[in-house]
Formats: structure tokens, C-alpha cells, sequence
């Protein structure tokens, strides 16, 4: 009774040993391809974080092009987004609309959309149905301090109207993750190695107390 019960405790050892074997091995695999993959997003927004930290603005952008066109629908019944989207589908303007906005008792309607790399304000006169656009040609370091900041949490509600802005979102948030799970896998991954423990433990507990302290310190 006893060999047989002693038969089944290794055979359950053995499948634990198999199973930690195969989580240890996936894990370290899927923790250097998630950093191989993650490391391009970490470097960017890396780069444009040491030029916002530093106050670094692009500077002024020259006018690529001004233009006019006349007769246009703007709907009655459309309103902020949808009658921007309207006005901009007849100009053949795309990008991420930036707001929405009516001056002059809402006569003049103003609608700045965004690209990368291009910036274009529409403003329309609605009495007579015409609108004046203007581009403006960005350069790469503004293209990539606008990717940063994009889309954004001002104008929640309005912001990510433009599909390659909700695809950037949605890349963000994947890095995010990504760079969730390195933390975690590499935490795991360095409590198995023992002879790294004790210098590891240390390190952990410096990062964790230079992080508190600063927090601390600024939030007092």
C-alpha cells in the first residue's frame, strides 16, 4: 500500500516538474519575443519623452498650400463631429479631427485636422458656402511628439475619429500590456535563478524605494 501510494506521489512530482518546465521554457521564450517586439514602442516614446521633459518644440511650419472651394452642402440636420465629417468628405480632407468649433454667431465654423506629418485647418463660411483651407507641413520630430500625446484625454468623447489614430491607440495600449507582462515574466524568471536572488532582492527594493520616494516628495 504504501510502495503504491509512494509510485503515485513521483508520478504527480514528475508532472509538476514537466509542467514547470514547459511554463519555465514558454515564458522565457515569450519574454524575449514580447521584448524584441515592444523595444521599437519603448524607444519612441522613450525619445519624445526626453523632448517633452526638456521643453523641446518643433518649430514653426511652413504653409504647403491655400485653397478655396465654394457650393458647399453643410446639412441642417448634422451636428459637431458628423457635420464636420460632412464638410471634410467634400474637400476630400482626411486625418483626425481635432475639434469642432462655430464662431461669430455661427456663421464661421472652424475644423483643424491632423496627420503625422500634416496639419490643416478648414474654416467655413456658412452664409455664402464656401470654405479656405490651409496645410502646413510638419516636421518628423513634431510628427513624432504629436504620436505621444495622441489621442489624447482631452475631448475624451471626441477624440479617435480617424481609424489610424484608434489603430495607434490601439498599439499603445499594446505596448502597455507587452511591457506589463516583461515586468512580470522578468520578476518570475529572476526568482527562479537562486544565485541572483539576494542581489535581484536588492535591486528591487532600491528601484521601489527611489520610485516611492520621489512620489512622495512631489506629492507632498
Amino acid at each position: 500500500m504504501k510502495r503504491g501510494s509512494g509510485l503515485g506521489v513521483d508520478r504527480h512530482r514528475n508532472r509538476s516538474e514537466r509542467y514547470f518546465a514547459r511554463l519555465n521554457k514558454w515564458t522565457r521564450k515569450l519574454h524575449i519575443f514580447a521584448g524584441l517586439f515592444v523595444s521599437p514602442f519603448i524607444l519612441l516614446y522613450a525619445v519624445s519623452a526626453i523632448l517633452f521633459n526638456h521643453t523641446w518644440a518643433p518649430g514653426s511650419s511652413p504653409l504647403a498650400a491655400r485653397w478655396e472651394r465654394s457650393d458647399i452642402e453643410i446639412p441642417s440636420d448634422l451636428a459637431d463631429l458628423d457635420l464636420a465629417r460632412a464638410i471634410l468628405s467634400q474637400l476630400g480632407i482626411t486625418g483626425e479631427i481635432e475639434f469642432f468649433r462655430q464662431e461669430e454667431n455661427a456663421t464661421q465654423l472652424v475644423i483643424p485636422v491632423m496627420k503625422p506629418r500634416r496639419r490643416t485647418i478648414v474654416r467655413v463660411d456658412v452664409a455664402r458656402r464656401a470654405a479656405s483651407v490651409e496645410e502646413r507641413d510638419l516636421s518628423f520630430w513634431a510628427a513624432i511628439l504629436y504620436l505621444h500625446k495622441s489621442p489624447g484625454p482631452h475631448l475624451a468623447g471626441f477624440r479617435g475619429n480617424w481609424f489610424y489614430t484608434t489603430m495607434w491607440r490601439w498599439l499603445a495600449d499594446a505596448s502597455i500590456c507587452l511591457i506589463l507582462f516583461l515586468s512580470t515574466s522578468g520578476v518570475y524568471l529572476w526568482s527562479l535563478l537562486k544565485a541572483k536572488r539576494r542581489a535581484g532582492l536588492v535591486t528591487l527594493v532600491c528601484g521601489a524605494v527611489t520610485i516611492v520616494s520621489a512620489i512622495t516628495l512631489l506629492v507632498r
